[in-house]
């Protein structure tokens, strides 16, 4: 797969990291061995870096399309909300939104391929990509309304809050397929 993960274990105080690897299973095994020899004082954790090397199917290529506009979203809402997070994060969405627009108007122009889709065996990849789009289509359209709603002076709070829950849940889905499929 062309889109590699590089896990760093770190110590908190330290500057230098203590390992670097590309397999998830050694970093867990490593990170497990440090936790469990540190002193009183040391705190182990691991950091990951993604890197997408072209050419990248399709797939990938979505896929690290939503990676980076769910990290710009994390970014902005935790780094104290900066105009040039904000800025970066617009413009990945919108990059998103038009790609879901793009593929969107493709299913709908071939007749029963949605159907074609949807009847596919669940565990094939071809299903799991399209399940997925579906997800990340459908957690857009319920952000901007969500945010939309927000901006209202007449909101109802238990409105909001379900419109809320109802997008976090999405953004869950979304934040495990990547978990999952990147095995970060």
């Amino acid at each position: 797969m062309p889109i590699q993960v590089k896990y760093t274990i770190r110590c908190t105080g330290k500057i230098a990291p203590y390992e670097n690897t590309y397999d998830f299973d050694y970093a867990r095994a490593a990170l497990a061995t440090y936790q469990r020899k540190a002193q009183r004082d040391e705190m182990f954790y691991c950091t990951t870096e993604v890197k997408a090397e072209e050419p990248l199917t399709k797939d990938e290529q979505y896929l690290m399309l939503v990676y980076e506009v769910r990290r710009l979203i994390k970014r902005y809402f935790d780094n104290g909300r900066k105009k040039e997070d904000l800025e970066a994060s617009l413009a990945k969405e919108s990059e998103l939104d038009h790609w879901n627009a793009r593929t969107r108007s493709y299913i709908d122009s071939k007749p029963g391929l949605e159907e074609k889709l949807n009847s596919l065996p669940s565990d094939s990849d071809k299903y799991r990509h399209f399940a997925f789009f579906e997800i990340v289509e459908e957690w857009r359209r319920v952000w901007k309304e969500y945010f939309a709603y927000k901006k209202k002076k007449d909101k109802e709070l238990p409105v909001e809050r379900e419109m809320k829950k109802k997008r976090c849940d999405f953004e869950k889905s979304i934040d495990y397929y990547i978990k999952q499929t990147l095995r970060l």
